[in-house]
């Protein structure tokens, strides 16, 4: 494994690798898995020469992957030109604030998207990222177990977030959890409608809540009306 110090020394350009041939032909990078349309990236990335560029490149990601990599090597490419080198900073969680700021403004959908689910952005981070014209950014900060309660709460009625308990609810107080049920919103209820472990009292009565996808969003309780867990195995 190489050293923290030959990752940074590539990183800031001490270190350039010698060409190699790739088998990419000009123009044409290799196309990594980015889970988004390619109408989704805006910015073109620099022409591939086939043979110095793209090697050195693939040596660039993979340093910028490495969780070894010093911050202060990897921090300046939260504003390459090329999407592919910032990429593998929204998944790090050991960059200073004003990198996940610049990431937060990144022009791919899919970097701001993996960026809103790293624990390690800041709360001013997620509030921006929560109002994002991007569906799957918003839902993949759903997802982040430190986002505030309340940035959760303005996201409930916009964002799809599936049917499984949130991690975040899932790590709320008694007093959370209360407080979510009791919500005039009922997508905000259905938060705590979900949870696996609700105290039998908050359970009935978001189970009798008068919107039917709150009271259809807990688990099945054996023996309650509908049920399957209560009911008999069918004999043949």
């Amino acid at each position: 494994a190489a050293p923290p110090s030959a990752l940074a020394s590539l990183l800031n350009g001490d270190g350039p690798p010698a060409p190699h041939h790739c088998p990419a032909r000009e123009g044409e990078p290799p196309s990594p898995d980015h889970g988004l349309p390619p109408d989704h990236d805006p910015a073109p990335e620099p022409c591939w020469d086939g043979l110095h560029t793209c090697k050195a490149h693939e040596l660039l990601r993979a340093a910028l992957h490495n969780p070894t990599t010093p911050a202060e090597a990897v921090t300046p490419f939260a504003d390459h030109p090329s999407r592919l080198l910032r990429w593998p900073l929204a998944a790090r969680r050991d960059l200073p604030p004003e990198a996940y700021e610049t990431l937060a403004r990144d022009p791919v959908p899919g970097i701001r998207a993996e960026l809103a689910e790293n624990p390690a952005i800041g709360d001013d981070v997620m509030r921006a990222l929560a109002d994002d014209a991007c569906h799957d950014v918003r839902r993949a900060l759903a997802g982040n177990p430190r986002i505030p309660l309340d940035v959760l709460t303005r996201l409930a009625g916009r964002t799809r977030t599936g049917t499984a308990p949130l991690p975040r609810t899932d790590s709320a107080s008694p007093t959370e959890i209360a407080a979510l049920a009791a919500s005039a919103d009922p997508a905000v209820r259905m938060l705590a409608a979900r949870r696996r472990d609700l105290p039998a009292g908050l359970l009935d009565a978001l189970a009798a809540d008068p919107d039917a996808k709150v009271a259809g969003a807990g688990p099945a309780r054996p023996g309650a009306p509908g049920s399957r867990r209560g009911w008999p195995r069918c004999r043949r």
